[in-house]
């Protein structure tokens, strides 16, 4: 059964398709597009294969960054769920001391 709230986000989604850069808490920083964009997450069509509950920084062009939690993972696209920045990164730089 879906869910008032999911019908209502499905609709409020954006089709467009931009390049994104996905910042990984080890440093590392791969491209993504980026599509099906919500109010709480998106789709993610990344370069490299992303783990389930990995956390990343998704950086848009001349537009800034969100945090992020991966959700799934299958047939080289992701989803993502977003996460505020301060649960993110302070776990990120506990991780590099």
């Amino acid at each position: 059964m879906t869910s008032i709230r999911s019908l209502k986000d499905r609709q409020s989604r954006s089709k467009r398709r931009i390049e994104t850069f996905l910042h990984r808490q080890d440093g590392r920083e791969i491209r993504a597009l980026l599509t099906d964009v919500s109010n709480h997450g998106c789709r993610l069509q990344p370069q490299e294969w992303l783990a389930v509950d990995e956390r990343v920084r998704i950086e848009v062009p001349r537009l800034g960054s969100i945090a992020a939690t991966i959700r799934w993972m299958s047939d080289g696209h992701a989803g993502a769920e977003f996460v505020p920045q301060s649960d993110v990164w302070e776990e990120a730089a506990k991780g590099r001391e």
